[in-house]
């Protein structure tokens, strides 16, 4: 919850357990529910309503939105003003071939108002479009076209690291470990020589991966470590916990083959650890001292949002990341629902652990049934 265009039916499931749960409460006074009943039972019911048509309706608002882009896009005369849109069109084609010419229609106008981030970003998402399709000719392309960009230029973008893995996986995967060695080498010397973290977090990962494959499972560990170590001192990593995570995992497979019990068992605990810390969502609530409205919290460990931008999240079609997948749509619902309830659903800015969202709705209860101690 705490990454805007995750999936919202995390913060819908929680609310319907909540629900649940004090319906078995109410359960003891048999007809004698604490809540109002029309108020529980429509809240419910647009839940599972939700879950059972939500990906055809997604999809719909989706072709919906994408449709109304198209005719904005076909009457706007800047060029440079294209580009928000298109971005949100690539989110909403996210790997699928109408993603393509959205890109490359990016690049163009880019190149020429030499918006050289935004070229290298498109060339980025092409090569990781044609990764996944498994079209190794086209992924080579691009990855070039990244490359010799960025030398003309004298610069080491975190694209071009990027893109540049996906070729060395595929060299991998296709059992072509020397290709895939010499690519990760490359990126290496390339980090180091321009002080990349980034990049070098990506070939200390991908040379570690080779050397699991070829079973030089000690220079794997090592490889892994330097990942690791890495870590500690970059601060923008994406999904930074999950990298973590990753890095460690691969890194215990290599160590249980080579024996070192000792080794094994520290990292083992170091795994333990990361996936304890994972990310979180819980689900609390806590009643109003005039026992008249619910405060329900659903609470998470993950990236956040950003303070500047928490005013937005609540909007139609509104994401932090332009290239990720999905319409910007659940929150707004999320909040489309609270309102019907006469209710309302807000962050919580306080809290910088992670994101926390706050629904509050009116009850009415009855302490013979539910009688639990008021924070004041």
């Amino acid at each position: 919850m705490g990454r805007v265009g995750c999936n919202y039916g995390k913060l819908l499931i929680f609310i319907d357990i909540y629900f649940v749960s004090l319906r078995i409460v109410s359960d003891k006074s048999m007809s004698r529910g604490f809540l109002r009943k029309s108020s529980v039972n429509t809240f419910i019911g647009i839940v599972w309503i939700l879950f059972a048509v939500g990906t055809s309706a997604q999809n719909a608002v989706s072709k919906f939105r994408a449709d109304s882009i198209r005719q904005s896009l076909s009457r706007i005369q800047k060029p440079q003003d294209k580009i928000p849109l298109l971005k949100e069109l690539i989110g909403l084609y996210w790997q699928l071939p109408e993603e393509v010419p959205a890109l490359k229609e990016i690049i163009d106008i880019a190149m020429p108002l030499d918006s050289i981030g935004i070229v290298y970003d498109a060339m980025a998402g092409l090569s990781r479009y044609y990764y996944n399709v498994e079209n190794r000719d086209s992924l080579l392309y691009w990855v070039g076209q990244l490359d010799s960009l960025a030398s003309k230029r004298h610069e080491s973008p975190r694209g071009l690291f990027l893109s540049g893995s996906l070729v060395c996986q595929d060299y991998l995967w296709s059992g072509n470990y020397e290709l895939a060695m010499d690519r990760a080498m490359r990126y290496m010397d390339l980090a180091r020589d321009s002080k990349n973290d980034y990049g070098l977090l990506r070939a200390y990962r991908d040379l570690g991966m080779v050397y699991q494959r070829i079973r030089r499972d000690s220079d794997a560990v090592v490889s892994f470590q330097e990942g690791l170590d890495l870590l500690k001192d970059i601060k923008d990593v994406p999904d930074i916990m999950d990298t973590k995570i990753r890095l460690t995992s691969y890194q215990l497979e290599s160590s249980v083959r080579t024996k070192q019990y000792t080794l094994t068992e520290r990292i083992l605990e170091q795994y333990k650890a990361l996936l304890d810390e994972q990310y979180e969502i819980n689900l609390s609530f806590q009643l109003a001292p005039d026992r008249e409205k619910v405060y329900i919290a659903v609470t998470d460990t993950g990236a956040g949002i950003p303070l500047e931008k928490q005013a937005a999240v609540f909007n139609r079609f509104e994401k932090l990341d332009d290239y990720k997948p999905g319409a910007g749509l659940g929150l707004s619902i999320c909040l489309l629902i609270a309102e019907r309830l006469n209710g309302s659903l807000s962050i919580d800015s306080s809290y910088t652990d992670g994101a926390r969202f706050v629904l509050i709705l009116s009850c009415e209860i009855d302490s013979s049934i539910y009688n639990p101690p008021i924070e004041v």
